[in-house]
């Protein structure tokens, strides 16, 4: 499988709003403002942007309280719950109030010192009485564990069914020295603010009284371990050389230092000051800083250091923050720093050694060229880091769990007699009313192609070698004609129609068949059309040629292989020429107007992208698959509203909701597959059962159109279309749609390897067709079976 990359696809675009079909209750277990730390900071963050993206479910907080706070805290509303460190009851009631809640999800926002118990032991049978699908975000992962930190690791992260981490490199290490599954672990950065790119900061140093400054600083809680008397002892030489060089170390006293010693490091710090005579050049604000204000701080800073005794920490808000907005960057090469500063975007210095964070600070003040590319590079790779994106990648992976956890109607492998009796001699028939088939419509060549695949994929050679045999007697030329009369006389020209682009992705699927016989003759016949593939003018039978001509990527055809690889590559080049000189920020699309079979046209560019690995037209099919959805899928009533064919969308002007044609829920489905196996989002994936599921009842009417029955499909949805908005209509363009889509689904979801067992989906329809109106059936929804 290609896996590309969808940030550059996805953009601004606005699906990003909506990541998932289904609003999430998500409770987060953690620290939180107003209490003072940092892991209570980011979760504020993390909350108020999942949010901005969840808005119809607002993220609900259970807060841990400290030993010293014990209820003494006002937390804002979205805290429903507050758990105090050492009180078991307290765990015991919030495991209870998530359990007996609309919550779908549990983030435990993880660190050894907030929770109570040996380490925070007791953290591991509060999730035990979690009954909801938790996730697990370790913001402490230590390489040299003691037995009781590796153990609590270890079990939360059984219990877990995601686990979030930082860094990369910590993946390695939760496999290794915790024995975790790595398949259970996602990286996700830490998140910051978006952050401007300022090359000058005067204005917030005139705010800040340090016009005229130069100005380094770190913003942290103040105490033993954190190295800042190695930056003072740094200073001497930088003040001599820039006498208005200040470094400001920014935060008040950690409050288990100032509980356990009181302010005895921040006081060896100050007196460390006056005896080096840095009172001018060292800047002492003894206070608990906001977000805002951390904010502020960084921004009016030139140089931002972290200069940490220990190695271990693999996490820091405010090393991010400075990356993110683009600063001069200095630290040990703790673990967090390391990973992040590397590949020239910061200086990395040795622990506990003032003299490399002197040449590390002067090389910055005298080398400005190198500097402002430093910084560059590290504003850059904090774009990778902004709030909206981590709310996102978050949201992305609870679609995966939320996904996974769900349960869903199951839905039977459909029968091909629907598709026998519509079949003579000759072909399919096109139409049929109420199950009778409408001879004097004759046959058409769309529906054969559509057909000859499904006959192929029910391995029906005898249906098969019938639906090749039309396609065979409508060449002429190198051109194939439409139109079938009943009398065996061929309706109009032959052209290069809708009907030539199926025609040649079926002939592309007869050739790889394993049946010798329909094999030669399809290959026969595709030799005789690939001429005309050039000649073609209209996107929607070039797409069905690309969709075609895209399975010999990878399967050998002798003499023809190259000379297909290079049509569908043409195939695919126009495709994209015609998106960019069509689309515009609000309409990414094709063309001006979205009429039918919509989804086949991003389709094409992703089957071409998961065969070829072309990030080009995988972009291309992605940010245009987004734009459908967005066109289709509605999001109060949580379906999709297919195109109406009675008056299309044009661009600018109004969408059509009359008659919904049935063939556009198997395109869109098949699309969506191609969009999954391209990035494996699963949201592509629920978003494609949610199309397949419209033919269930899924639906702005909540009326099946699927008849279990006969295993036929009506042909359309409109509140115009008799009593309850169904057609009657039940002819082969939706039915072999149907199975189209079935297959492709069945086939992702890899319920049956043979291919003889049922799919998946969510159902929701009402009980309102009658008995007459099915003919045969029994009820209405005797093909549901239900988890």
């Amino acid at each position: 499988m290609t896996n590309i990359s969808i940030n550059k696809a996805m953009g601004s675009h606005s699906s990003l709003k909506v990541p998932s079909l289904k609003d999430k209750r998500i409770a987060i277990v953690s620290t939180y403002v107003p209490r003072k730390c940092g892991i209570g900071a980011y979760t504020k963050d993390l909350a108020s942007n999942l949010n901005l993206l969840n808005p119809a479910r607002p993220v609900e907080i259970i807060a841990m309280d400290g030993e010293d706070e014990n209820h003494t805290l006002v937390y804002p509303s979205e805290v429903n719950k507050v758990i105090r460190q050492n009180q078991w009851q307290d765990y015991v009631n919030a495991a209870a109030h998530i359990n007996g809640s609309i919550i779908d999800l549990v983030i435990v926002q993880h660190e050894f010192g907030i929770f109570g118990g040996p380490n925070g032991a007791m953290v591991v049978d509060f999730v035990k009485l979690i009954k909801k699908p938790i996730i697990i975000t370790f913001h402490t992962i230590l390489q040299n564990p003691n037995d009781t930190q590796r153990k609590i690791i270890n079990k939360l992260s059984k219990k877990a069914q995601k686990i979030f981490v930082m860094l990369p490199s910590v993946v390695d290490t939760l496999v290794k020295i915790y024995q975790v599954s790595r398949s259970k672990v996602e990286v996700i950065p830490l998140g910051t603010p978006n952050f401007s790119f300022v090359m000058d900061n005067l204005e917030l140093k005139v705010k800040f009284g340090l016009k005229n400054k130069t100005v380094m600083s770190s913003i942290n809680f103040v105490s033993k371990g954190k190295g800042f008397e190695h930056v003072i002892q740094a200073l001497p030489e930088i003040s001599k050389k820039f006498p208005n060089f200040i470094y400001l170390i920014i935060g008040q006293t950690h409050p288990v230092a100032l509980k356990r010693e009181g302010e005895i490091y921040r006081t060896h710090l100050e007196e460390q000051v006056n005896a080096l005579g840095l009172q001018n050049n060292v800047k002492f604000i003894n206070k608990y800083v906001s977000a805002e204000e951390a904010y502020e701080y960084i921004q009016l800073s030139d140089f931002y250091i972290t200069p940490y005794d220990g190695l271990e920490q693999i996490s820091s808000a405010s090393l991010s923050y400075a990356i993110a907005a683009g600063k001069i960057c200095i630290s040990t090469a703790f673990r967090y720093a390391s990973e992040n500063l590397s590949g020239g975007r910061g200086y990395l210095v040795g622990e506990k050694n003032p003299q490399e964070i002197m040449e590390a600070v002067l090389h910055g003040l005298t080398n400005p060229i190198q500097t402002a590319t430093m910084r560059k590079k590290c504003f850059s790779a904090g774009r990778l880091m902004v709030w909206p994106k981590v709310a996102y990648q978050h949201l992305e992976v609870f679609d995966n769990v939320l996904y996974r956890q769900s349960k869903k109607e199951i839905i039977p492998y459909p029968k091909i007699e629907y598709i026998k009796k519509m079949t003579n001699k000759v072909g399919i028939f096109e139409h049929s009313y109420d199950t009778k088939i409408n001879y004097k419509e004759g046959y058409a060549t769309d529906d054969n192609a559509r057909a000859l695949i499904v006959a192929l994929l029910h391995k029906n050679y005898i249906l098969a070698s019938t639906y090749l045999g039309f396609l065979e007697s409508a060449e002429k030329k190198g051109y194939m004609y439409c139109d079938k009369k009943i009398t065996g006389e061929w309706d109009g020209c032959s052209s290069l129609g809708d009907h030539f682009g199926r025609a040649i992705w079926a002939l592309c699927t007869a050739s790889l068949s394993e049946n010798s016989n329909i094999k030669k003759r399809a290959i026969l016949l595709l030799s005789k059309l690939l001429p005309m593939i050039k000649k073609l003018k209209y996107l929607r039978p070039k797409a069905f040629c690309l969709m075609g001509l895209s399975m010999f990527v990878t399967n050998d055809l002798s003499k023809y292989s190259s000379k297909i690889i290079s049509l569908a590559k043409s195939l695919a080049l126009d495709l994209i020429s015609a998106f960019e000189e069509s689309s515009s920020p609000g309409w990414l699309w094709f063309e001006n107007i979205l009429t039918y079979d919509n989804a086949r046209l991003p389709q094409a560019l992703l089957v071409y992208a998961n065969k070829v690995g072309d990030s080009k037209a995988g972009e291309v099919g992605l940010k245009t698959m987004n734009f459908l959805i967005d066109q289709t899928y509605d999001i109060e009533d949580k379906c999709f509203k297919f195109i109406g064919s009675n008056g299309w969308f044009r661009q600018n002007k109004l969408k059509s909701i009359d008659d919904e044609q049935s063939l556009d829920a198997a395109a869109t489905t098949e699309a969506l597959i191609e969009a999954y196996q391209l990035t494996e989002k699963y949201y592509y994936l629920e978003l494609a059962e949610k199309s397949f599921a419209w033919y269930h009842g899924d639906n702005v009417l909540k009326q099946p159109l699927y008849n279990p029955a006969k295993a036929s499909v009506y042909d359309g949805l409109g509140r115009n279309l008799g009593t309850i908005g169904v057609s009657k209509n039940q002819g082969a363009e939706s039915t072999l749609s149907y199975h189209l889509a079935f297959f492709a689904l069945a086939r992702v979801q890899k319920i049956n390897k043979k291919m003889t067992r049922d799919i998946r989906v969510e159902k929701k329809c009402k009980s309102l067709l009658s008995r007459d109106f099915f003919n045969e059936a029994s009820t209405d929804c005797s093909c549901i079976i239900i988890e």
